[in-house]
């Protein structure tokens, strides 16, 4: 793969078309941050959304609990969407469970899990 942020986009643009979990993660992202394309947090919300059900649907939802972060978060902060607590706590305890699941396995998830949680805490 190519080192130029640029052209390394471009790629993961393509392998989102073909249904890749990690790259309609990081196009997401971008879309959320503004990176490499013009800020957009609806279109960032949708691509989040259109990935967790294609999740839900296969199964390998809890191998993927950032998608439940960042919709929790979305949904907690009214990014992309209207805010909405019930929805964001929803969200946000799939992905402590999603984290807990796998904490042994990325040395990443126990920090993700208490962001999770903190942000849980948010939504009382």
């Amino acid at each position: 793969m190519t080192k130029n942020p640029a052209e390394r986009f471009r790629y993961f643009v393509q392998a989102a078309k073909l249904g890749n979990p990690e790259a309609i993660m990081k196009v997401a992202d971008a879309y959320q941050r503004g990176q490499f394309v013009k800020k957009d947090e609806i279109r960032a919300f949708q691509f989040y959304r259109k990935l967790f059900q294609h999740l839900r649907e296969t199964g390998e939802l809890m191998d993927y609990p950032e998608v439940c972060l960042r919709l929790g978060r979305c949904y907690l902060e009214g990014k992309g969407t209207e805010a909405d607590l019930r929805q964001a706590r929803r969200f946000l305890v799939l992905a402590v469970h999603g984290y807990s699941l796998h904490e042994d396995q990325y040395f990443y998830y126990p920090k993700q899990r208490r962001q999770a949680e903190e942000l849980l805490r948010q939504c009382q």
